[in-house]
């Protein structure tokens, strides 16, 4: 191990601990890594590694079940220590299965039987899937309308501005640009200004860029007006310009769609690369187009309509964008709350008891904890610009937990925890965050995969794409750094002013064209495998020195989410793994990787990372290894493959109790009652 260095610019929420800091990372994956996550959570309560951990760390499909797993033990417990639910949790009865040794999710609970009833929840059949797509047909539309307003307000604006300044006329029945020359000379006058004053823009830099490019191109509008208005009145087709508008849009849609096909492809035939590139680059030009093709034909009509129409059109515009502030957030036009109804479907708290099932959505976020029980982390991402991320990929973590709510990317004092290098978040009392945050809007917010930012992963075409199409998955919260203004008047005039300050249209267009900063009052937080999949880095912010890590990675190696956090740990944190590069090579599903945090001296406990990979070999059971064997996917399913077969099901959950058995041996761990700081783990097995 090394010496001591200076670590003050990474942000701990933990002091130093000894040995017997435990944590429980279950990384993100859909249906598979849920599955592998109940595997695991069940032998850690069997062999009492789970009462002894500190915190389990949990991502998108791994948090599904650890949040359901852990908020029905911890309700248990508020249960039995106050009767009748003063603290306003929902009704709870234990029933007989857990008077009789077998609580939720236990081997062959109720809840695992009501799982394996429940898998397809996205779909539960062909009625279902109907009113599926009808709803999701309908919230495309509306998500559509703060987008149509917008553009016709600017249109009527721009259009009005152009016909005052005689910049859009009609000539000869078609539309004209004038002035071309002093517009076009005053646009190169602003530019060359631009250039001359970049020194002194100071911290105004960013906005008086976007300022000199924005009225460059008011000054060159009209002459794409123009161009865009004569393409589409062309008469080498003969049907209306609405039609030519359909068909360039469907156009667009299959490039489109070929680029989604494609985005992730990697091509060694050089003609292929190029081809791929081209692709992609006419993506990018069509998203574009689909925004600015409709502005330019919205100056264009306005320009030739009477002042007081166009005024009338534009008010109507403005109009309804007040109205949708106030009756149609950002979060509601979105599809998360039916992504939420979907989870509550298979993810039950309890499926059985005197009080019938409780779901996801019955849990308030303080009562995901209980005296006893490991503090669960529901780990998502945050969006925001590069410059403000650590790594300059726009993005950071997001922790929900019982008592604590933030990132240390945004504010290192989360309401109600103080500051996390002073003292230990677990002790302080659950944050003033938003009464009204439920487990499952939690977990949607961590599985929310598919969203206009995804962390690292996101594009600014594909940003465009998904943001108009509403694959919407990620959620705007309100951001615990900065303290909501609270407005003291009359009941009906506080809840207008609520709905006022929610995320509304604004916060849409943020999603297609970005600019979200954690200045805001409101972050728009998504999939948490869209900055660390694997759960692991939020442990080591806690400083745990044992680490229970189930991958469930579908890459060749295994090594996506291990490679990943091993980077992440360095620059977040300092903290240093000692693998090489035999662990590329390495298909051992048990590996434990040794690590050194920056502060750790000679005489500090060893580190591991004991990680728990879906490899499979001849010593895990006959069923499985033959199941993996016969190409049916099985350990390989898609993440977006939701609709597993129930003998899928039992093959991850036996295959996680299989991995984290075999953990147990490679960990090593000292007996409970043994605490000394100085006593490290014994090597067992291959150590990296």
């Amino acid at each position: 191990m090394s010496g001591p260095r200076a670590y003050s610019r990474y942000h701990y929420l933990h002091r130093p601990g000894g040995v017997d800091e435990i944590g429980i990372a279950l990384a993100g994956g859909g249906v598979r890594a849920a599955c592998l996550a109940l595997g695991a959570l069940q032998v850690a309560e069997e062999s009492g590694v789970l009462a002894r951990a500190r915190y389990v760390s949990a991502v998108s499909g791994g948090s599904y079940m650890a949040t359901a797993f852990l908020s029905a033990r911890a309700l248990a417990a508020r249960a039995r220590r106050r009767p009748g639910q003063e603290d306003g949790g929902p009704p709870w009865n234990g029933g007989p299965a857990e008077e009789e040794g077998s609580p939720p999710w236990s081997r062959g609970s109720a809840e695992e039987e009501h799982l394996r009833r429940n898998l397809r929840y996205l779909g539960e059949d062909v009625s279902d899937l109907f009113l599926g797509l009808t709803r999701y047909v309908l919230s495309l539309l509306l998500n559509l309308v703060p987008f149509a307003t917008v553009i016709v307000l600017a249109g009527c604006a721009l259009g009005a501005l152009y016909r005052a300044a005689h910049a859009l006329a009609p000539v000869d029945d078609e539309l004209a640009a004038r002035m071309a020359e002093q517009r076009w000379a005053l646009a190169a006058a602003v530019a060359v200004a631009g250039v001359l004053l970049e020194r002194r823009f100071g911290r105004a830099e960013r906005r008086a860029r976007w300022a000199v490019l924005g009225l460059v191109g008011v000054l060159l509008l009209p002459d794409a007006v123009v161009l865009a208005t004569r393409v589409l009145d062309t008469r080498m087709f003969d049907a209306s310009a609405g039609v030519r508008l359909a068909g360039l849009v469907a156009l667009l849609a299959v490039v489109a769609g070929a680029v989604v096909r494609t985005q992730w492809s990697f091509a060694f035939n050089p003609v292929r690369q190029v081809l791929l590139q081209v692709l992609r680059a006419l993506f990018s030009i069509s998203m574009v187009a689909v925004l600015v093709l409709p502005l330019l034909l919205a100056v264009g009509q306005a320009s030739q309509l009477p002042y007081a129409t166009a005024a009338a059109v534009g008010g109507g515009a403005l109009l309804v964008l007040l109205v949708f502030q106030l009756v149609a957030p950002a979060n509601r036009t979105s599809l998360h709350e039916t992504y939420l109804r979907r989870l509550n479907r298979a993810y039950v708290v309890r499926a059985a008891g005197e009080h019938g099932v409780v779901r996801l959505s019955d849990v308030p976020l303080e009562h995901m904890h209980a005296e006893g029980l490991p503090r669960l982390l529901v780990c998502a991402s945050v969006n925001l610009r590069a410059s403000e991320s650590a790594e300059g990929e726009g993005c950071a973590s997001f922790v929900f937990s019982a008592d604590y709510v933030g990132s240390a990317a945004i504010d290192e004092r989360a309401p109600g925890t103080g500051s996390p290098n002073g003292g230990d978040p677990a002790e302080k009392g659950p944050p003033a965050f938003d009464g009204k945050l439920r487990a499952a809007t939690l977990v949607a917010a961590s599985g929310a995969a598919v969203a206009p930012h995804m962390g690292r992963y996101t594009g600014r075409a594909t940003r465009i794409a998904l943001a108009l199409i509403n694959l919407r998955l990620g959620l705007w919260f309100r951001n615990p750094a900065i303290k909501p203004r609270e407005y003291r008047g009359p009941r009906p005039l506080r809840r207008l002013v609520r709905r006022w300050q929610q995320p509304g249209p604004v916060s849409t267009w943020r999603e297609a064209l970005g600019g979200l900063s954690a200045r805001h009052r409101y972050l728009f937080v998504s999939d948490g495998g869209h900055w660390d999949n694997s759960g692991v880095v939020e442990l080591l912010r806690r400083r745990c020195r044992t680490i229970f890590a189930v991958d469930a990675s579908v890459d060749e190696y295994r090594l996506g989410n291990v490679l990943r956090l091993i980077a992440l740990a360095r620059t977040e944190l300092g903290v240093e793994f000692e693998a090489d590069g035999l662990l590329l090579e390495s298909h051992d599903p048990v590996v434990r990787i040794r690590f050194a945090y920056p502060d750790d001296t000679p005489d500090s406990p060893s580190g591991y990372l004991i990680l728990l990979r879906t490899h499979i070999n001849q010593e895990m059971p006959s069923d499985i290894v033959a199941l993996a064997t016969d190409r049916t996917g099985f350990p390989r399913h898609n993440t977006l493959n939701q609709f597993l077969r129930a003998r899928d099901v039992d093959a991850y959950v036996t295959l996680g109790r299989w991995l984290f058995q075999h953990g147990l041996a490679a960990a090593d761990l000292l007996p409970a009652h043994a605490h000394h700081a100085g006593g490290g783990l014994q090597n067992a097995g291959r150590t990296y």
